[in-house]
């Protein structure tokens, strides 16, 4: 985890390219479509083994999904705020996807920064997600803003059986506000960081949702720091084994640190906690492992406490609030993954 932010790493000789200039020429004014000049840019990135894409401040408007196909490629804006990447009602899937060319492989040390991508506009058929880092190693997100997806605004990894895992992965200094899913998601990884984040009115009364989930495959050691979870429908913090439909799936070595989950909301069968760890389902699913909580703090949730449910036990607590085991005020029903 910790090679992520190396200065060997951080200073190294990448090309630059400006996607505004010529022969790429993104339109900045928000009404013709940008995506083709911006998928241009990413791909004479992988061709050149990596490179730093800029985009300078401005609205995109995004008619079809941005991959990042290559290894060694950073999509770089002006800020959160400046740099806006909105999907066009023609969109189907996510803003930006980082994956490998098929299921079983990653693409290396990719990193998205200072930018804002919004799925307003998008078509609402199916879940999509605003930034998916879908089968990644050595990647990073920093500073982004992900709002408004029918599903979830920055997921880590591929929750589907038999596909690679994603490994050493920082989200760090983003906000995810306003998606129907859950705002922050990890499934199927190992070695994952969300480091300052702020997760803010996500899921709904129809479709709960929580601030920040872990789970699904094989996923383990992934952390919390510094986070806050805000007005969310559902739970704050939610990690579950798996799906009940995919064997030796399991979640282990979770830790939580100096998170703040603050207004929680409760929906039916969801208790509005500040965490939340569960089973997925009664298929061969594992939640095992070191479960740790330090210096977590609660305030204005249904359940300022945590809820643990199908045989998982209380976490380690130092100093914490999460980990007080709390039953939901008037509400009936299992807790469901998401």
């Amino acid at each position: 985890m910790l090679g992520l932010l190396l200065p060997s790493q951080a200073v190294a000789p990448y090309p630059v390219l400006d996607a505004a200039r010529p022969p790429f020429a993104a339109a900045a004014d928000g009404r013709r479509d940008a995506a083709p000049a911006l998928q241009a840019a990413l791909d004479s990135a992988a061709r050149l083994g990596g490179a730093e894409v800029r985009v300078p401040a401005g609205q995109y408007r995004i008619g079809a999904t941005l991959v990042l196909r290559g290894h060694g490629i950073r999509l770089v804006g002006a800020g959160a705020g400046r740099t806006v990447l909105r999907a066009d009602p023609a969109l189907e899937g996510p803003v930006l996807l980082a994956a490998g060319a098929d299921r079983h492989r990653r693409v290396r040390d990719v990193r998205v920064e200072a930018l804002t991508a919004d799925g307003t506009g998008a078509r609402k058929r199916g879940r999509t997600v605003v930034v998916f880092l879908q089968r990644v190693e050595d990647a990073r997100v920093v500073g982004v803003e992900a709002l408004a997806s029918s599903d979830i605004g920055i997921g880590v990894g591929d929750g589907e059986p038999g596909s690679a895992s994603s490994a050493r992965v920082a989200i760090i200094g983003c906000v995810a506000h306003d998606n129907a899913g859950n705002g922050f998601d990890a499934a199927n990884v190992e070695d994952v960081t969300f480091i300052g984040n702020v997760a803010r009115r996500n899921g709904g009364v129809t479709r709960p949702a929580a601030g920040f989930f872990s789970g699904h495959g094989r996923t383990s050691r992934v952390r919390w720091i510094g986070n806050v979870a805000e007005a969310n429908t559902g739970v704050a913090f939610h990690a579950s084994s798996g799906r009940p439909d995919a064997a030796d799936q399991f979640t282990r070595d979770l830790e939580w640190t100096g998170n703040a989950a603050r207004g929680t909301v409760a929906a039916t069968g969801w208790p509005g906690a500040a965490l939340l760890l569960n089973r997925g389902g009664p298929g061969p699913t594992r939640m095992d492992g070191r479960y740790r909580l330090v210096g977590n703090r609660a305030s204005g949730n249904h359940v300022d406490g945590g809820r643990f449910d199908g045989g998982v036990a209380a976490p380690e607590r130092e100093g914490d609030a999460f980990g007080a085991p709390a039953r939901p005020r008037g509400l009936t029903g299992s807790p469901r993954a998401p």
